[in-house]
């Protein structure tokens, strides 16, 4: 297999395995705050963010920017394990 379809596979798996692990501690972390707690977190978030959203171009760009940031990240990871694949198969990482 190319070392570059491997970079990408773990890659692929290390963030995910980095967001299971912070869905688990989110998960974590409401449980222990108790119902009331949580709920009256929740509304208070709901009051914040979603009773008066922003314009339409604002999440756009948002979003943008979120994803641009979120690729780029993969990218690099996907080229460092790349590189070191293609060092380990070549030899010359011995």
């Amino acid at each position: 297999m190319k070392p570059q379809i491997i970079g990408r596979i773990i890659s692929v798996l290390i963030l995910a395995v980095l967001f299971g692990l912070y869905l688990h501690h989110t998960h974590v972390t409401t449980g222990e705050m108790g119902r009331d707690a949580f709920l009256s977190k929740q509304a208070a978030r709901f009051d914040k963010f979603f009773a008066h959203p922003p314009a339409l171009p604002i999440e756009v760009v948002g979003s943008i920017i979120f994803f641009g940031i979120l690729f780029g990240l993969y990218e690099v990871v996907a080229l460092g394990f790349s590189k070191i694949f293609e060092k380990a198969s070549s030899g010359e990482g011995r």
